[in-house]
């Protein structure tokens, strides 16, 4: 009889109907997925479209794309619009910062031959500025003041009174300087409203105030004697007794 020839066994790895199984539920899951992307932009694309028919309200236009498009959430800005938004920023910032400091920044802030505008009372001359010469012959205080200091609030009642006390000997103005509100209501508060009131100009409304050795921190007080020199500098608050001892440096006859 003669000997059957055994089969050899093949190498090759035999297919695993489990994981074949698998395979298939994974692809199917997929284009599942994938169909439903597709539906889901052409549900968007679709929203995006204007409405046949539609008639805009009287007075309105019909919304634009990128209009439908902000009002949904999505971008859409054209970077027309974002630089026209800009612009009407800066442009609002520009009239804030006017109507709080003034219509230009024009003036001296040197220490010995300063030039400021005026905001509130009589300067010397009626021109509507005030310089260092036009208080030479007698002792000059300057102090300055923001509305967001709380230290010059309570300081400057003090000077105030001062200037009533003393009277002519000594003439003292004050200074609106580094301003980010309204300097008006502090004024108005304090006393100071119907004395004397310049501001300050150049590096953002605090120029004179820097050139005088300031940060931009308030209150900050300088002090000239007769011949418009500058005698002395205070930086912060100064309380009543360190004001008439300043006071009587520059020579001004102590109040009755």
């Amino acid at each position: 009889m003669a000997n059957k020839k055994k089969k050899k066994k093949s190498n090759k790895p035999q297919p695993n109907k489990t994981q074949a199984k698998k395979n298939s539920q994974k692809q199917n899951q997929e284009a599942k997925a994938a169909a439903a992307m597709e539906a889901e932009l052409a549900e968007i694309q679709e929203s995006n479209k204007p409405k046949k028919g539609y008639t805009p309200p009287k007075g309105k236009a019909t919304p634009s794309r990128s209009a439908q498009n902000t009002s949904t959430g999505r971008k859409g800005l054209s970077p027309a619009v974002l630089i026209g938004g800009g612009v009407a920023a800066l442009v609002g910032l520009v009239l804030l910062i006017t109507t709080f400091t003034g219509a230009d920044d024009s003036g001296v802030v040197e220490v010995g031959a300063w030039d400021l505008p005026v905001l509130e009372g009589d300067d010397p001359d009626g021109d509507g500025r005030a310089t260092l010469e036009e208080f030479a012959g007698k002792p000059l205080v300057v102090n300055f003041f923001a509305s967001w200091c709380t230290n010059c609030e309570s300081e400057l009642p003090r000077f105030v009174r001062a200037q009533d006390d003393y009277g002519d000997d000594v003439t003292i103005v004050y200074v609106n300087s580094s301003e980010t509100g309204n300097w008006k209501r502090m004024a108005d508060r304090t006393g100071i409203r119907d004395r004397l009131i310049l501001r300050d100009i150049k590096r953002r409304g605090s120029g004179f105030a820097r050139e005088l050795g300031g940060t931009g921190a308030m209150p900050l007080t300088a002090y000239f004697d007769a011949n418009s020199n500058l005698v002395d500098v205070d930086f912060g608050e100064i309380s009543t007794s360190a004001l008439d001892a300043r006071l009587a440096q520059l020579g001004v006859p102590v109040a009755s």
